[in-house]
């Protein structure tokens, strides 16, 4: 399989001449992805391209068995420590297993801004980009995270901001707070970081998306996450809204990191 890293193409088109296919689409001012579902992976544009900008995956697709029985194999990245210092690596890989996919829509949360604004500028225009702040009164009473001079870059950028309350916050975690106990949503929450504290993330901005209408259900988009601060997962999710929950599907891991940070308290 090969894939296009929009980071390194300067969208000269020299795959899309050579490819005998026409398999390499150009969608967009700058988009360029090829359509792996009719690539045969003869390799030609990767021969041809200046910038060194496609590469070959070690994703494996089992064409050749019987329906039912096929399957793909492809590497799931595993950082040692979770953290923000996976930011930059974690833009990468999601960006070329969107290209890959032909996925266009990208959800993420930030709490300062500056991951969010990274982002932006990493995958440029040719994506939805839709930012998931923490909701006001996360920390402080009535005022939200965003630092005053990301705020204005991210309105600046024309992409949905969307403040709301997060699917397992809300009044579960206030009675958790005051009395104790466990609601089934916070029991799925704490279940969910079991895995780490990115992919519960991912699952809750996708949730949240979803109900603002801002990504589509119909389709698959790229969800980040992470731990505290910046990013160091990245999935492929099927979304869905909060009343339909158990529709939603958590299609691929693309990153992660290994060891997930030890429980802290709600």
């Amino acid at each position: 399989m090969y894939v296009i890293r929009g980071s390194n193409c300067i969208s000269c088109g020299k795959c899309q001449d050579i490819c005998s296919g026409n398999n390499v689409i150009h969608e967009g001012e700058h988009f360029f992805y090829i359509d792996e579902t009719k690539c045969s992976n003869c390799g030609k544009c990767m021969t041809v391209c200046p910038m060194t900008a496609i590469v070959k995956t070690e994703e494996k697709v089992s064409e050749n068995l019987p329906k039912g029985l096929q399957y793909t194999e492809k590497p799931i990245v595993f950082f040692e420590k979770a953290g923000k210092k996976n930011t930059a690596k974690v833009l990468e890989l999601a960006k070329e297993r969107a290209l890959s996919l032909n996925i266009r829509d990208v959800v993420l949360p930030t709490t300062t801004g500056k991951s969010a604004l990274e982002a932006i500028d990493f995958f440029g225009p040719d994506f939805n980009i839709v930012v998931i702040p923490c909701m006001y009164g996360r920390f402080k009473p009535g005022e939200h995270t965003l630092e005053p001079e990301y705020e204005k870059k991210l309105r600046k950028a024309d992409v949905p901001v969307i403040f709301a309350p997060y699917f397992f916050s809300g009044v579960d975690r206030a009675i958790y707070r005051e009395w104790g106990g466990m609601s089934s949503t916070l029991i799925v929450r704490q279940t969910l970081k079991l895995f780490g504290e990115g992919i519960k993330v991912c699952v809750e901005v996708t949730i949240v998306g979803a109900d603002a209408g801002a990504i589509p259900i119909d389709k698959e988009v790229i969800a980040l996450g992470g731990t505290i601060r910046g990013f160091d997962t990245a999935m492929v999710i099927q979304p869905a809204h909060s009343l339909q929950f158990f529709d939603i599907g958590l299609r691929e891991i693309i990153c992660m990191p290994r060891k997930r940070i030890p429980w802290q308290p709600m």
